[in-house]
């Protein structure tokens, strides 16, 4: 038997919905941290030290 959209009931949109937001919030602040960190890097950091 199949309920809901595509098979899902709303309590499942709902855990779907909250995981999502919960994974938005956490991962889009740690990946802006990753890449401003790695563009504050000197490109050649180990070239100009001869």
């Amino acid at each position: 038997m199949v309920y809901g959209l595509w098979g899902m009931i709303r309590m499942d949109w709902l855990a779907l919905l909250a995981a999502s937001l919960f994974e938005l919030l956490l991962v889009a602040p740690v990946a802006q941290l990753i890449t401003w960190r790695l563009r504050h890097v000197p490109n050649a950091l180990g070239v100009l030290q001869q």
